[in-house]
């Protein structure tokens, strides 16, 4: 909030509440930006996220008022605002962190039945894909020409995308690019608090299921980050899986958290995606998914 210092020092009650108010934007705006992470401005007609605009900065100024500091506070009267900016803002971020949980849990209790269902095709929203041709594959089960792999410890996605080109239950398949597929994303809270967009590696397609798959380093499985994304989109699949058929291909969608130890372990012994995914489906738990 650098436009503390520019707020100081100003009189008059309506200018005090013109800077609460734009305060409480620059919050909203915090709280929805890493929602909003993409590169591809022509699919800006995608919205962040479903919860209104309005009813969040309703949310911050509620609890601002009424539960911040356990009592009743009025951010205008002796301009009281300035206190949310006292000891490197830690007011300020302990907000952005109990509000991105509440938006989050606004999101994830939206009624299955109320939700409007709209299927996105990969191949109508991004017929093309741009990519460095010294690390892609000319693969036959997906929409793309070439599908493209990390330049940089990439030998994970290069094998995993050989093997299911190769792998006869496999139907087609899709790697979902961040930057290009930014339709393709779940939301999650972050460790530090912060409400973000995951976009799996990913879709695999077979005869009964469709496979959300993150393949990640032996090191990389039990970062509380990649838990995170792992609850909320074995949520996300939850759902999917309570609509008719005919909404979700006609598979049951299941989360894959695949590590290369169980990987590399199965794919030379003639083992399908179906018996690999068999293994490293995530389950839901009992953990609270907003912690």
């Amino acid at each position: 909030m650098r436009d503390a210092e520019r707020w100081v020092g100003r009189k008059g009650d309506d200018v005090v509440a013109a800077a609460y108010s734009e305060y409480l934007r620059k919050l909203y705006e915090k709280i929805v930006s890493r929602m909003d992470f993409t590169t591809n401005r022509s699919v800006k007609k995608y919205p962040v996220m479903q919860t209104d605009g309005a009813k969040i900065v309703s949310l911050i100024d509620n609890y601002v008022r009424k539960r911040l500091f356990n009592q009743p506070f009025d951010p205008a009267e002796n301009n009281n605002w300035k206190i949310l900016f006292a000891h490197a803002a830690i007011a300020t971020q302990h907000i952005i962190g109990q509000i991105s949980n509440a938006v989050f849990k606004m999101q994830q209790q939206i009624n299955i039945i109320d939700a409007v269902i709209e299927q996105v095709f990969f191949s109508s929203e991004v017929p093309e894909l741009k990519m460095r041709e010294k690390y892609s594959l000319p693969l036959q089960k997906t929409i793309y020409e070439q599908t493209g792999y990390p330049s940089n410890k990439g030998t994970l996605e290069y094998e995993f995308l050989k093997y299911i080109d190769n792998d006869s239950e496999v139907k087609r398949f899709v790697k979902i690019d961040e930057n290009q597929h930014p339709f393709a994303k779940i939301s999650y809270i972050r460790s530090d608090g912060l409400l973000s967009s995951y976009h799996p590696d990913f879709l695999v397609c077979t005869r009964e299921r469709i496979y959300i798959i993150e393949t990640k380093g032996n090191d990389k499985v039990d970062d509380p980050n990649v838990q995170r994304k792992q609850r909320a989109t074995v949520e996300w699949c939850e759902k999917i899986n309570t609509l008719p058929a005919d909404k979700r291909i006609e598979r049951k969608w299941v989360y894959v958290l695949l590590s290369e130890g169980v990987f590399y372990s199965y794919k030379n012994t003639g083992a399908t995606i179906d018996d690999i995914c068999a293994i490293a489906a995530v389950q839901k738990t009992k953990e609270n998914l907003f912690e």
